[in-house]
């Protein structure tokens, strides 16, 4: 069970108890144990680097190497340099650090387990040898730690036991209180749904740990806040706050959930963002009286969130004419283009899930036009393209359905091109478009059987409709 979210407790004098213990407090032979990892000793070719090299040669071939993009000879001379003068040289840690993450995007299995440990451990050198950093002071440990554990979370992610990787994650940063690293966050909160999902954790071990990182995650808003162009990032964290709320919600029982929540939820009856949030975990309360009670503090505000949410509860109920009034009417009111686009793709999925592939293809489109970074309107469009052939009614079906699969394939791998890679969405676009190709395949005798009569091989056709591309009749 996989979830895309882009979503504490600490003292000063226990920064620098931690910075001086970093070494011993985090060797952790037992993990490499377990992923058959050997210390990082100088290996053959390193030993021959340091044997004929000065320090100051290292750093030179080192920054060759890396601008050659030879990423496995900058960790060879990185080995050598942190057990050198170099060692407080914070240029050896940046090289290796971006040498592994190159190395790492094109790793598998235990290669990528193996690379994510010495990635981590490059955190764990520079925070010994370094701390913060004299050019950059608000680089300190603490946020050297938070990217450690981003970078360690993202890459260990899938090749490593979920208990293993929220193991190593608590110890490194669940008491960091200040700037926490949402990313890290979310990731934490989803790797905790997973097992639960698979009962490695109990739904009371789930709740405490959702309590841990949604404060997190305030925290997270409330240092957000106080930057210049972060507004993305807070849209992005109380997405994914409303999106935990309502997985954690079928979880909890109404009777405690009123006991702990209700006198909160009356003091902040004025505060929007609360109460969209625990509204969210709420659902399986529909009804009850302290849900009514939230939906009515709701209702004060005639904004984008309100008729959103009734568009989402419509959408949920499958009542689709008021989820289409409410999205339209978020849409008119979205102030800023993340939110319309998100309005947009709602309604365009209200008629997907009716069929209605021409109204569905149109908000996508505007969706896309609004901004086009979200793999899912590239897949939903697509489908609407695939499903949607038959109102090209100038052309053979059997050709409208290839052109149609092709428009589709196109469509898709403009979003590989501005999308995130590590969306995970960005997979669902690739995968999309292999599966097109299968059917292409299926159908190809069909396909050639109409091409040949229709005398059309080798010729642009307009595949009209919704459609509306004009499209090359390859051979297949």
């Amino acid at each position: 069970m996989k979830f895309y979210f882009l979503i504490a407790i600490f003292t000063c004098g226990y920064y620098v108890q931690m910075t001086a213990q970093i070494p011993e407090m985090r060797k952790e032979a037992w993990y490499r144990e377990k992923i058959g990892m050997q210390e990082f000793d100088q290996d053959a070719s390193s030993s021959a680097i340091a044997s004929t090299a000065e320090s100051s040669d290292v750093l030179v071939s080192m920054k060759n190497a890396y601008n050659q993009k030879d990423h496995q000879q900058v960790v060879a001379y990185y080995d050598v340099a942190v057990n050198s003068s170099l060692s407080r040289n914070s240029e050896i840690y940046r090289l290796a650090r971006n040498s592994m993450r190159n190395l790492l995007n094109e790793s598998k299995g235990q290669e990528r387990a193996q690379l994510a440990e010495q990635l981590y451990q490059v955190y764990e050198n520079r925070l010994s040898r370094i701390g913060t950093d004299k050019y950059d002071p608000t680089k300190d440990t603490q946020w050297n730690i938070w990217q450690q554990a981003k970078d360690y979370i993202f890459y260990a992610d899938d090749v490593l036991p979920d208990a293993d990787i929220y193991a190593r994650m608590a110890t490194l940063v669940l008491n960091m209180e200040d700037r926490p690293e949402h990313y890290t966050v979310t990731k934490m909160l989803e790797i905790s749904f997973q097992q639960n999902s698979k009962g490695e954790i109990n739904n009371d071990q789930l709740y405490e740990r959702y309590k841990t990182h949604i404060g997190q995650l305030n925290k997270a808003t409330a240092w957000l806040t106080s930057q210049p162009n972060t507004r993305n990032q807070i849209i992005a964290i109380e997405k994914n706050k409303e999106t935990f709320a309502r997985l954690i919600g079928p979880k909890l029982i109404y009777e405690k959930f009123e006991t702990e929540y209700a006198d909160n939820i009356r003091a902040n009856q004025k505060n929007q963002q609360y109460l969209n949030t625990i509204f969210a975990m709420m659902e399986k309360f529909s009804g009850r009286p302290l849900y009514k009670e939230v939906e009515g503090y709701l209702n004060q505000w005639a904004d984008y969130s309100t008729y959103k949410r009734k568009g989402d509860t419509a959408l949920r109920n499958k009542n689709y004419p008021a989820a289409i009034e409410n999205y339209k009417k978020a849409i008119e009111l979205a102030d800023f283009d993340e939110r319309r686009a998100e309005a947009q793709g709602l309604l365009g999925q209200v008629y997907l899930s009716n069929r209605d592939y021409a109204s569905a293809a149109k908000y996508y489109n505007q969706a896309i036009a609004t901004t086009d970074t979200n793999p899912i309107y590239y897949v939903n469009l697509a489908q609407c393209f695939v499903y949607g052939y038959p109102s090209c009614t100038d052309v053979d079906k059997r050709i409208a359905y290839i052109a149609a699969m092709w428009a589709a394939q196109d469509l898709l791998r403009k979003g590989l091109t501005t999308c995130d890679k590590t969306d995970p969405g960005y997979r669902k676009i690739q995968d999309y478009i292999s599966s097109i190709e299968s059917k292409i395949q299926e159908n190809a005798s069909s396909y050639k059987q109409a091409v040949f009569q229709t005398r059309l091989s080798g010729q642009t056709i307009k595949l009209g409709g919704f459609i509306n591309r004009s499209i090359l009749l390859k051979n297949l």
